[in-house]
């Protein structure tokens, strides 16, 4: 593979694998809401415990926001 058609798509496959996880997300913790055990975090202050924030936090920084749904999801089960 040549080197320009690499630099268009790894970032349309990069873009595509972060919105899997953030999908992903969107329905793993929409089903946690529905069984009455709501992923919860709390950070600086600020608490998170909404499905689409969390999957919004995991399309935008998914390295910090998706080990820490992680994290939270095992602490809520």
């Amino acid at each position: 593979m040549d080197a320009s058609l690499l630099s268009i798509f790894l970032p349309i496959v990069v873009v595509g694998i972060i919105g899997g996880f953030a999908a992903w997300v969107l329905c793993d913790a929409r089903s946690h809401e529905h069984d009455d055990r709501p992923v919860v975090a709390t950070f600086f202050g600020w608490t998170v415990d909404r499905s689409s924030t969390w999957a919004a936090l995991c399309l935008v920084l998914f390295v910090a926001a998706f080990p820490l749904y992680l994290v939270a999801r095992r602490e809520s089960d």
